[in-house]
C-alpha cells in the first residue's frame, strides 16, 4: 500500500513513504529498461531533454546521397526521425557540378513535377555542419508533403549545373541505398535515381 485515503474525508490521505520510495525506484528501473529497447520511447526522451536544454529541431529534406542514414550521420552525427516525403513543382536530376567533376543530385523547377525523398528532423544547429558539406548548394525553403500534411522545410539546390556530366558509380550507389532504405517507389527510382 502506498496511499491510504481516509474513509470519511477523501482529501485527507496518508502516504507510506517507504512503499512510495520503493515504487518510485521500481518505476525508474522499468523505465530505464524500456528506454534501452523502445525506439519510440528513446526518441521522446531525447526530444524532452532537448526541449529542457533549449535545443531546437527543424526539418531537412534530403533527396540525394544524404537520404542514406550512415551518410547523414557521418556528416551531422545524428537525426531524430525521418520519413518519406514529396516535393511538388520540382524534378530530380543529376546535374550539379561536383568538385570532382562528376554530377551530384539536384532539383530543378518543373510544373507538375514531383520529387520523392526523406524529411529528417535534425537539430537546428546541425544546418551549420550541412552548409559546410553542401558548399555549392544554396539552402532554401520548399513546401513538402509529409504524412499527408504540408510543411515548409529546408533543402539544398544548386545553380552550378552541367547537363553533360554523369554521377560517379559510388555516389549513385549512396543515393540508391538511401532510396531502398526508405522504400521509395520503384518506378520513381528507376526513372530518375538509377538512370
Amino acid at each position: 500500500m502506498i496511499v491510504l485515503f481516509e474513509k470519511d474525508d477523501p482529501t485527507n490521505m496518508r502516504i507510506y513513504r517507504e512503499n512510495f520510495f520503493k515504487a518510485v525506484l521500481q518505476f525508474f528501473e522499468e523505465y530505464k529498461k524500456n528506454l534501452l529497447t523502445s525506439a519510440e520511447l528513446k526518441t521522446n526522451f531525447i526530444r524532452k531533454m532537448d526541449d529542457i536544454c533549449g535545443i531546437r529541431h527543424e526539418y531537412y529534406f534530403a533527396y540525394g546521397s544524404n537520404m542514406f542514414p550512415p551518410r547523414l550521420r557521418e556528416r551531422i552525427k545524428k537525426y531524430h526521425c525521418g520519413s518519406q516525403a514529396t516535393a511538388s513543382g520540382y524534378e530530380f536530376t543529376y546535374n550539379k557540378k561536383g568538385a570532382d567533376k562528376t554530377a551530384k543530385a539536384n532539383l530543378k523547377s518543373l510544373t507538375g513535377g514531383q520529387v520523392y525523398g526523406v524529411c529528417f528532423e535534425i537539430d537546428k544547429e546541425d544546418f551549420n555542419k550541412l552548409d559546410g558539406y553542401e558548399k555549392e548548394y544554396e539552402r532554401c525553403c520548399i513546401k513538402l508533403r509529409i504524412n499527408g500534411k504540408d510543411e515548409i522545410v529546408d533543402t539544398y539546390i544548386s545553380s552550378l549545373t552541367d547537363e553533360n556530366i554523369a554521377p560517379s558509380g559510388e555516389y549513385k550507389d549512396l543515393v540508391l541505398r538511401g532510396a531502398k532504405y526508405w522504400g521509395l517507389e520503384e518506378q520513381y527510382v528507376s526513372n530518375y535515381l538509377d538512370k
